[in-house]
């Protein structure tokens, strides 16, 4: 039986006690061995998983816990229902009721998520979770945790919604949210619909898109589109690329980006025009210089601009820029690169910077001296295969 037992554990916390009455207040039952085994198992689950990053079903304390066991599964649901239970093991439950995908599990998972006294970090991964289930009774509190006052959940009831993007109860719930008064609710679920990859909302997200004013719903309707390949979004990313808020701007180049190859016609060149605009800000020109390889690594023209910028300050732009370079595969930009090691004109920055990113295109250990790279170019450059892409224009 599901028991949320609050009601007990709030009369302990609130109820006055006196000399003579502590022994007349409710108490919890005390909890039986295997329970506390239990408890234990997720702690261990939580350190080696969560913490120390290793595969949940890899751990050799994962295999220990019977999902099939119904009474075990009923006491993963207690522990994690029970309010007094550590952050850590509620974490860890989540994560291994959501391994077994046992359909008992979503109710007690949707009551802790929908409890308000629950800690943020213990709802928001529910949120984000509860999609794998695959179970449709999990859309409408999703949808109004999304529609919900508590922006920072937002995000994690837009990824536990995009779960259901086949599903048509969802589908309906997509096409209202983005018309909601909140633009966190409006933007968050555009990138709903976008993570789901139901190609058929792109139609009522164009045209939410056109009539956004937010600026960061805007952006994130943007990314939505470029999530789902939406060729009409491209025009809106381009278009937003001179939008008058920062953030839109950053977000518009991160879209175009997503799209890869699909906005090489028509935001390739918009692009590199504003990286290489003095009076744009360091943020955009960042994250322009890091999206212009996933649109047209094989450029030459793209591979020359970017390298002008190499070494430009502050450091954190240079830092983009190199990033960008080195998912860059065109053959021009690997000559300029070893000539680039030897000209005395350059600045020791600049020469340090053009090997660095030699060696992260290439992948060869040679040092930072052209002889070598020269060499090995004018053995195996026609028949390169560059490491993260295609050849050159």
């Amino acid at each position: 039986m599901i028991s949320r037992r609050r009601p007990i554990l709030l009369l302990l916390l609130l109820a006055p006690v006196v000399a003579g009455q502590a022994d007349d207040l409710p108490r919890l039952p005390e909890e039986d061995g295997a329970t506390k085994t239990l408890r234990q198992k997720l702690e261990a689950i939580h350190a080696e998983a969560i913490v120390g990053g290793a595969r949940l079903e890899e751990t050799a304390t994962y295999g220990s816990i019977d999902g099939a066991d119904g009474a075990e599964l009923e006491r993963i649901h207690q522990i994690l229902m029970l309010i007094t239970t550590p952050e850590s093991q509620k974490i860890a439950a989540i994560r291994v009721l959501t391994s077994f995908r046992r359909t008992e599990s979503v109710y007690p998972l949707m009551l802790t998520m929908n409890d308000p006294a629950e800690d943020f970090r213990v709802r928001a991964e529910i949120l984000e979770r509860i999609g794998t289930f695959a179970d449709d009774r999990a859309v409408i509190p999703l949808s109004n945790v999304l529609k919900g006052k508590e922006d920072r959940l937002h995000p994690a009831a837009a990824r536990g919604l995009s779960a259901f993007g086949e599903n048509s109860r969802a589908q309906r719930y997509f096409e209202r949210l983005v018309l909601e008064a909140d633009p966190s609710t409006r933007g968050w679920a555009a990138r709903a619909v976008g993570w789901s990859g139901w190609r058929d909302g792109a139609p009522f997200l164009v045209a939410a898109a056109e009539r956004e004013r937010d600026p960061k719903a805007l952006g994130r309707f943007l990314q939505g589109l470029a999530d789902l390949k939406a060729a009409d979004g491209v025009g809106l990313a381009v278009r937003a690329l001179d939008h008058e808020v920062e953030l839109t701007r950053a977000m518009a180049a991160e879209a175009l980006g997503a799209y890869g190859a699909m906005a090489r016609e028509k935001g390739l060149e918009p692009l590199l025009d504003r990286l290489e605009r003095a009076d744009e800000s360091v943020g955009v020109r960042g994250t322009i210089a890091t999206a212009i390889p996933r649109i047209a690594a094989d450029s030459d023209d793209a591979a020359r601009r970017l390298a002008q910028l190499m070494g430009s300050p502050p450091d954190e732009f240079d830092m983009s820029v190199k990033v960008g370079l080195r998912y860059m595969s065109s053959r021009w930009l690997v000559l300029h690169l070893i000539e680039r090691m030897s000209d005395p004109k350059e600045t020791e920055r600049r020469r340090h910077g053009a090997w660095q990113v030699l060696r992260a295109i290439t992948e060869q250990p040679f040092p930072a001296e052209p002889g070598p790279w020269r060499e090995w170019w004018s053995a195996h450059g026609d028949g390169f295969n560059f490491p993260h892409g295609g050849g050159s224009n």
